[in-house]
């Protein structure tokens, strides 16, 4: 009996498969055929074989095959009964009955491990929903780390989004955020300033002369301008308003801008896109990406150029235009074993002829006309493994950045200061390591950072008048601990340390005197700094939707080696450093919250800084003019920012997505401890504007306005008295994305309208250098996703 049931076993299995495999013909003309095969082709002994072993063996069917054994007939007669279901049918039900049975349990064991998976999916979720409307974060602790354990305030910017906005590079889509942006060059050159909280980046100065840092997949990158990025390349930017110095060191003092670069994942990706538009704009620009077993490949090249532009009264700005911008990028990326990977990236950007004009007003456009040159190039080599409770981290890096700038007298005739040339290269290199271990409830991250920038510098005020040649040396040497404690076990509140230790050393070299004339005068000197910086920070759940934080953060800045040893000319100027400068300190504040709703998602904060030995400059001389840097004042910035975001795709009937945004910041005080107005910074700034999208018909709209809040522009602490008010105006931009036609695996075609100042506003951000008016960009765009 056992036998037989594993025959009938085996038919049913037979016949399911051939069935499930669609290889047999409608069931009426099966039966006719295998009643044939079998009295046609079934040998009566290994019929009598197959019978005999269920009893039947007084069965018997004449067969004409011929050479078969007793054995193979067995099976070819046990294939044709399965399949036409002519087993005693009491025998075939028994076996049914076993079979469904036997099943149904299979089915209740399935049901109860789908319902432990349910429960265990249930409880990861309830951990992770405080962040499941926002992204992992890097950039704050320096390893991935969910938004409910962040304990500051931070922007979190999608590339796509930036690449659907109106923005023409990230400078002007940090405006959306409420940062204040300032440009002293009308056309997209990359010369913008982003403020946080009352400080700013430099534009075009190096990474140490900064007051916000500009970090490149969590690396320095030798300057602070956010034009050496490729807005095509850029995976997301994670943006901490206050101070990073524990977690990056020096010149972090008002903020960190993190730009996260592409890597290859899973299928191809890629993006072409080539725009036109008004000004003489050209831009063509290349992406791809993807991963195949083991190897991740990105890659991207990009290169734009604008003309000569027109403010918003139609004014021309002749030697305005942008020569070229070129930007490439390369990384690839092996993982020898799973969960460790060895990637090698190479990145550059070269900005040619960059025009520019000083001194520009309605009556006279220019007093004179100076040209930049900007390039930046840099390599590095990254190991990351993660292990069962331990995560590794080393990489190498370097590269170079210069910065060259040509002055002659205008056109008109107008007479002013003219150099025949001035120019600085940074040669860096740099290395970090760091080691995060998880315990239960506790977190740590150790590790240290090395920096080596070594600069030069040529610069003459005229042909023939002295020229000064500078060498200097900074190095930095800096280890550092975070860590988080949840005493909590539902980690509803979380506790952050930090604790850095920096050592830096400055070294000068610098040539004066007059080439080939008088002998040269060589000075030098060397300044060491050691800085020990704490912070400590709470976040706390009371519920899932809503975090509470409290930071207190330390941070400080080292003099440049110009600060403390310069010997060199702004226009007319002679600028000498001062050796017994300190490094400018702060002390932060920051207490806020975040809300995270299904639609809704909102943040407020109040932050409080106290800076002292702020470093500026003083003239102590007028014929000849001489300035001198030096610790002038301290000062106080506090205020409040709020941003939100609501989606009202959720809440309404309608078939696309509108979701509106505000983001703002207002300072309450931005005064030395004198009472004198900081110049340069707006006590408002804000970003307004909504996005609409209808994925049936393939469209995107965005309508962004940016305010630009007034500001005071000073030169130098000479006169403290503010000479001249910019801004104070609202921008609005707008784009439209429109897909043409998706061709599927291939990719889709799209297009792309962009409208600049649409509502043609006259305004500067600097002192009289007007921007452009109302223009027009039309891009078409190839992409697969």
């Amino acid at each position: 009996m056992v036998e037989l049931l594993e025959l009938i076993k085996l038919s049913t299995l037979t016949e399911r498969i051939f069935m499930g495999f669609k290889l047999l013909p409608p069931r009426p003309v099966f039966d006719k055929t295998l009643r044939v095969l079998s009295l046609a082709f079934v040998w009566p002994q290994g019929l009598s074989g197959l019978l005999g072993i269920s009893g039947l063996s007084r069965i018997s069917i004449p067969s004409k095959l011929s050479g078969l054994s007793g054995l193979t007939a067995a099976i070819a007669t046990l294939l044709i009964f399965s399949l036409q279901g002519v087993f005693t049918p009491s025998l075939a039900a028994q076996y049914r009955e076993q079979v469904q049975a036997q099943e149904q349990v299979q089915a209740q064991a399935q049901e109860q491990v789908q319902a432990q998976e349910q429960v265990q999916i249930q409880a990861q979720n309830q951990i992770q929903a405080r962040s499941a409307l926002s992204p992992i974060i890097i950039t704050e602790s320096r390893i991935p780390e969910a938004f409910s354990e962040v304990t500051r305030s931070v922007e979190i910017i999608e590339g796509e989004d930036i690449r659907q906005s109106g923005a023409t590079g990230l400078a002007d889509y940090l405006t959306r955020l409420g940062f204040q942006r300032r440009s002293d060059r009308g056309a997209n050159y990359g010369d913008d300033t982003i403020t946080i909280r009352g400080l700013s980046t430099s534009a075009f100065g190096t990474d140490i002369n900064t007051d916000i840092l500009v970090l490149v997949d969590g690396r320095r990158s030798g300057s602070d301008s956010l034009s050496f990025v490729d807005p095509q390349t850029i995976s997301r930017v994670e943006v901490i308003r206050g101070p990073g110095a524990v977690q990056y060191g020096s010149a972090a003092m008002g903020g960190v801008i993190n730009i996260i670069t592409i890597e290859g994942q899973n299928d191809p990706r890629y993006r072409l896109e080539a725009s036109v538009g008004s000004f003489g704009h050209q831009r063509y620009s290349l992406v791809a990406s993807g991963k195949r077993n083991s190897i991740d490949l990105a890659l991207g090249a990009s290169f734009n150029r604008e003309g000569d532009y027109r403010d918003a009264k139609n004014h021309l700005y002749p030697h305005s235009r942008l020569g070229g911008r070129t930007n490439y990028f390369f990384r690839v990326g092996f993982r020898p074993v799973l969960d460790h990977r060895i990637s090698v990236t190479i990145r550059g950007a070269d900005l040619t002829a960059m025009g520019g004009l000083i001194g520009a007003s309605d009556s006279s456009l220019a007093s004179y006309v100076q040209y930049q040159d900007k390039a930046m190039y840099s390599h590095e080599i990254l190991y990351e493994g993660n292990f069962k409770h331990l995560n590794l981290m080393a990489r190498y890096f370097g590269g170079e950045t210069s910065y060259a700038l040509i002055r002659h007298p205008s056109l008109s005739g107008r007479t002013g200061p003219s150099y025949t040339g001035a120019e600085t290269v940074n040669k860096f290199q740099g290395g970090q390591g760091q080691l995060a271990l998880t315990f239960g409830q506790i977190s740590t991250v150790l590790g240290f950072d090395f920096l080596s920038y070594d600069f030069s510098q040529e610069q003459a005020k005229t042909t023939t008048s002295p020229l000064t040649l500078g060498q200097s040396q900074y190095q930095n040497l800096g280890f550092f601990f975070l860590g988080k404690i949840r005493p909590l076990s539902k980690e509803d509140l979380v506790i952050s340390l930090g604790l850095r230790q920096d050592s830096y050393q400055v070294n000068v070299d610098n040539f004066k005197g007059q080439l080939g004339a008088t002998p040269q005068t060589r000075t030098t000197s060397q300044r060491d700094f050691n800085r020990l910086l704490p912070s400590v920070g709470i976040a706390w759940s009371p519920l899932e939707e809503l975090k509470i934080r409290l930071n207190y953060a330390t941070a400080y800045k080292v003099p440049t080696p110009r600060q403390l040893a310069g010997n060199y000319y702004m226009g007319s100027t002679l600028f000498l450093g001062d050796l017994s400068i300190k490094p400018e300190e702060s002390r932060n504040w920051d207490l806020g919250l975040d809300l995270n709703l299904p639609s809704l998602s909102a943040s407020f904060s109040y932050f409080h800084t106290d800076y002292k030995n702020l470093i500026s400059f003083r003239r102590i001389s007028n014929s000849p003019a001489v300035s001198q840097y030096l610790n002038v004042d301290e000062a106080i910035i506090d205020g409040l920012e709020f941003k939100a975001a609501w989606d009202l795709s959720g809440v309404t009937d309608y078939k696309y997505s509108i979701t509106p945004y505000l983001n703002l910041t207002h300072l309450l005080r931005f005064r030395s401890r004198d009472g004198l107005i900081l110049p340069d910074v707006a006590k408002n700034s804000l970003g307004i504007g909504i996005s609409l999208a209808n994925p049936k018909w393939g469209l995107k709209l965005t309508i962004d306005g940016s305010y630009l809040g007034a500001i005071n522009v000073a030169g130098s602490y000479t006169n403290q008295t503010p000479s001249t008010r910019t801004g104070g105006v609202m921008i609005w931009d707008m784009a439209a994305i429109k897909e043409i036609y998706d061709f599927g695996n291939p990719g889709s075609l799209k297009l792309k309208l962009t409208v600049k100042n649409a509502f043609n506003r006259y305004y500067d951000t600097s002192d009289g250098d007007y921007m452009p008016g109302r223009a027009f960009f039309l891009s078409l765009i190839w992409e697969k996703d």
